[in-house]
């Protein structure tokens, strides 16, 4: 061990208190603020908002999803290609120094002051895993914060829950991840649409695409367009798995990382944290864990069809949001243009519905917006 390079003396500023954003929960009966009862609430919805999803028998594509999950299902593990101790530094340089603790009471902080004569022991813990093709199970096992969206007393729906994964699994899954990256670029499996998730496809880069495709549309007098602003309702929280794998299959994606990313999903579990206490442990059956590089990537995986379900028209997405845009047609005038946009817009949000019933990913009806634009300087 090197001189003045024990991770032991960083403990101490490494465990604190942790503070809640909010002091209690707004329920029927009134405001609960014992941390203990908090907990309990906030087990008892994530149990149901967590709990597997009812697929429809009747739906065909339900159906081919539920047969490419089992066919995986019943995949032996298979065993991926050996993980290089390069890997292991060079995730190991990215982790940021945070502090907060995850649910084996271990930071980012630690690892990042970890002396870097224990990453030869953890290259040879990450290929015991890899050579069966699972995941360690303790890294499955998430510890839950939650954010306040709405003042210090919400009620538990206007709650933002964060995963904090631990950083061990987080370390793997990054190495993993990248594999997954160097894939998708090897076989241009990128949606142009799409930006978020990438460092090279950025949210300004999206604004400005949508902001010059409506330039061009309405530049000609009397040329209206059309914008839908589609939000999904908790979008990562709601990834059916065999929708998934049935995407990554059309994808064409080896059976050794699908098979692996099969167990990297099931038997997650996760514990609500709230001030000192703690809740029960809940099992997760659909979502991708939020706070997880992999979870991002595999989620821009999931929709990668989604502007398929619109050839006519011009999809923008930002990782979960989508934002269409509805030309009109050249010969008409703006009062029989306007028409025409309805009767489109009808024809897409039946489109939308089918993506969202097929994946069963809801859309978020309240938070879903239309804007009309135009430059009219003719009467209708």
């Amino acid at each position: 061990m090197k001189t003045d390079n024990n991770i032991w003396a960083l403990v101490k500023n490494t465990f604190r208190p942790y503070n809640p954003s909010f002091r209690g929960l707004t329920t029927p009966e009134g405001i609960v603020k014992d941390n203990k009862e908090i907990v309990t609430l906030l087990a008892d919805y994530y149990e149901k908002h967590f709990e597997k999803p009812i697929h429809n028998n009747n739906n065909r594509y339900h159906n081919e999803c539920i047969e490419t999950y089992k066919r995986i299902e019943d995949l032996p593990n298979i065993p991926l290609e050996n993980i290089k101790f390069d890997e292991v530094l060079k995730q190991w340089k990215k982790f940021a120094p945070k502090k907060s603790l995850d649910k084996v009471n271990t930071s980012a902080y630690l690892i990042k002051n970890l002396p870097s004569e224990y990453l030869e022991i953890i290259t040879v813990l990450f290929n015991k895993c890899i050579e069966t093709g699972t995941f360690f199970e303790i890294g499955k096992q998430a510890k839950g914060i939650c954010l306040s969206k709405d003042g210090i007393y919400p009620t538990n729906d206007r709650l933002r829950s964060i995963a904090l994964l631990p950083n061990l699994g987080k370390w793997l899954e990054r190495i993993i991840a990248e594999r997954i990256e160097r894939w998708c670029d090897k076989n241009g499996i990128h949606t142009d649409e799409q930006s978020g998730f990438e460092s090279h496809r950025r949210l300004q880069s999206r604004i400005v695409s949508l902001v010059e495709d409506l330039r061009l549309t309405v530049a000609t007098a009397n040329r209206p367009a059309l914008v839908i602003f589609v939000d999904f309702k908790t979008a990562f929280d709601r990834v059916w798995y065999p929708a998934l794998l049935n995407t990554l299959e059309k994808l064409e994606m080896p059976q050794d990382l699908m098979k692996w990313i099969f167990n990297w999903l099931n038997n997650r579990s996760i514990t609500i944290s709230h001030g000192d206490a703690e809740s029960r442990s809940i099992q997760t059956y659909v979502g991708a864990p939020q706070g997880s590089t992999l979870a991002a990537l595999l989620f821009k995986l999931h929709i990668f069809f989604l502007p398929s379900y619109f050839p006519q028209i011009t999809t923008h997405l930002y990782a979960d949001d989508l934002t269409m845009v509805v030309a009109d047609a050249l010969e008409k005038r703006l009062s029989d243009n306007i028409i025409y946009l309805e009767e489109q817009a009808k024809t897409i949000m039946k489109n939308l519905e089918k993506f969202a019933d097929d994946h069963i990913l809801p859309v978020n009806v309240d938070k879903t917006k239309v804007m009309l634009v135009h430059s009219a300087v003719a009467p209708l």
